[in-house]
């Protein structure tokens, strides 16, 4: 080991300011060592020195000879007699002080200073968690970690429960900030149960979000809560952030109840003022989730505490408390209207009507209960009252419109259909309920773009067997893709949006099922007014198919036995497959604004 020489007087003061041992140890060993160094000294002048007088003289001297005062002292406790357990408690001292001087500088010495100690006290609190300390700084985790849990386990290291609870903590931040969600909930549950702690819980339950555990993640925000204390300002703008994500993902899993629950949950020193934003969103969907009687009695209850000065709100925020509170009675107007209900849902109107006079969302979706009844006259005298700037006055403009169609082509003609549905268009193209209407339009229009000998042809080889009576095919395709938009913009749509035909469904069902009484290929929307056809070999041989249409449109495709080729026609029309050994034939309408699989040979060929 290299040679140390640190002053004995300043080792024994240094030790001496350090934390009392038990038993008042450091004050004697202070004493004691100033003693016994005088006694050494005349012992080595009288001749009759022991090894432990040796040792304390080779340290005394100079700057401190560790080198040569080490064997002195392992000397004196081999001798187990009155002066071994002295020397123990001197060399544990040199040691100590020796590691505490050089970990900064000289780390590996330290170490071994640390470990020396050890050795001569293998139960010192003090000389493991300084061990643990080092190793953490030089990286050493996983020696650091199972130094600390042996400590833990033994019951006399109490400093080495809070070392690893640190270990744990720092593993579960390390983690987060990997997005290793699974072990940083590991880690931070681990710390949890060795040192509970607010920032800890928050960690926890922030892994636990990011997993979609739910329920657990409420659990630990709410010992979170408990902990954090009212002047903690950046502990409770954690446990906002972190309660606003689970509120949103409990809203995503449909868990409205569980979103409910953790609103209710906060630290102290959390307003009610601040409570009331992420409430009302929750109120709204819960509301959306059908459950908007809970919805309205949580409105019902801030509103209440706002006009008994309970909560402290502006004008501008109490009025908006009172438009969301009358939403939610369109909410659940809507739902009854669903449900088949118009009374109901008139009811509802009026009641958030009464809550915000003139409130114009309200006054839109009443115009279009009148519609649903079949009284388009009542509900474009609803919308008379507001100007057509208001907003979702051109949704319901475009429903009205989209409506009035279904009731023109239920007869199985078109008359002023195809207007009406370019007048919802323009009031608002993007709405499911626009696109069914159009699809009902286009069933009933013919393709014009024919030639007599084309349709007489068409009859004859055509793969589809257009409805009889019609001496040109009509536009199916064109309808099923609109009714193929209209399907997934439904599903998408915002169970929450206002503006909505609740027989919208049903009606594209039913233009969708009398289509397909004729039209057997699956269709999908392009936006593009070009046709697509996506030709499949049935056959177990290679496929040669020739494509071929007007003004010189000619594809030749070889498609492998299973396999697919596609065809691209960026000016749709009749186009005629020419295919196989024998040369057989096939004709097709293709349209625009579609993308059409068809199987060759066809079925039953």
């Amino acid at each position: 080991m290299e040679r140390q020489r640190v002053s004995s007087t300043t080792r024994l003061n240094r030790r001496r300011r350090g934390p009392a041992r038990a038993g008042g140890r450091s004050q004697r060993q202070g004493r004691r060592g100033g003693v016994a160094l005088a006694l050494g000294v005349l012992s080595l002048a009288l001749g009759c020195a022991s090894p432990l007088d040796k040792g304390r003289t080779a340290w005394a001297e100079g700057e401190g000879d560790f080198a040569e005062a080490r064997p002195h002292y392992e000397e004196a406790i081999s001798k187990d007699n009155g002066e071994s357990e002295i020397a123990k408690e001197e060399l544990f001292e040199i040691f100590m002080q020796l590691a505490i001087d050089n970990k900064k500088d000289h780390p590996k010495q330290a170490e071994e200073y640390y470990r020396g100690a050890m050795e001569i006290d293998p139960s010192s609190a003090e000389a493991r968690t300084g061990l643990i300390r080092l190793l953490m700084t030089l990286y050493r985790y996983e020696e650091a970690f199972n130094l600390a849990i042996e400590g833990t386990n033994s019951g006399k290291c109490s400093g080495c429960r809070r070392l690893l609870a640190v270990m744990h903590i720092q593993s579960g931040d390390q983690n987060s900030e990997a997005s290793n969600w699974p072990s940083a909930e590991a880690s931070y549950a681990a710390a949890m149960d060795l040192l509970p702690d607010a920032s800890v819980a928050l960690g926890l339950s922030r892994a636990r979000v990011a997993q979609g555990r739910l329920d657990e993640a409420a659990a630990s925000l709410e010992q979170a809560a408990n902990m954090i204390d009212q002047q903690d300002i950046q502990g409770r703008k954690r446990f906002m952030a972190i309660r606003g994500d689970l509120v949103s993902k409990a809203l995503e899993a449909d868990k409205a109840l569980l979103a409910d629950k953790v609103l209710d949950v906060a630290p102290k020193g959390v307003s009610a003022t601040e409570q009331l934003g992420l409430s009302v969103d929750v109120a709204l969907r819960l509301a959306g989730a059908g459950k908007a009687d809970e919805a309205l009695s949580r409105m019902q209850a801030f509103a209440d505490a706002a006009e008994a000065g309970q909560l402290r709100l502006t004008p501008e925020q109490k009025g908006e408390l009172l438009v969301r509170t009358a939403l939610i009675y369109g909410i659940r107007a809507n739902q009854r209207l669903r449900e088949g209900d118009p009374g109901g849902a008139i009811a509802d109107l009026d009641a958030g009507l009464k809550v915000v006079d003139g409130q114009p969302t309200l006054i839109l979706q009443k115009a279009l209960v009148f519609a649903t009844q079949g009284d388009l006259n009542k509900a474009r005298e609803a919308m008379a009252v507001l100007p057509r700037s208001t907003p979702g006055f051109r949704n319901t403009d475009a429903l009205l419109f989209s409506m009035e169609v279904d009731k023109i082509t239920a007869s199985g003609t078109l008359g002023s259909a195809p207007d009406l549905v370019s007048y919802a268009q323009r009031a608002d193209g993007s709405l499911p309920e626009v696109h069914v209407a159009s699809a009902q339009v286009l069933a009933l229009t013919s393709f014009d773009d024919m030639l007599k000998k084309e349709a007489k042809d068409l009859r004859k080889l055509g793969l589809v067997q257009y409805p009889r009576g019609k001496h040109k095919p009509v536009r199916a395709a064109e309808a099923l893709s609109e009714l193929a938009w209209a399907r997934k913009a439904l599903a998408e749509q915002d169970t929450l949006y206002p503006f909505r035909d609740p027989a919208a469904q049903a009606r594209l069902d039913a233009a969708e099922a009398k289509l397909k009484e004729f039209y057997p290929f699956p269709v999908e929307r392009v936006e593009e007014p070009k046709a697509v056809i996506v030709l499949k070999n049935t056959t177990p041989a290679e496929l040669v198919v020739v494509a071929e249409g007007r003004k010189f449109f000619r594809k030749k495709k070889k498609i492998a036995a299973g396999a697919t080729a596609q065809i691209e026609m960026k000016k749709p029309g009749l186009v005629t497959f020419t295919y196989g050994d024998d040369d057989k034939q096939a004709m097709f309408l293709a349209e625009p604004h579609t993308k059409v699989e068809i199987s060759l040979p066809p079925s039953g060929q």
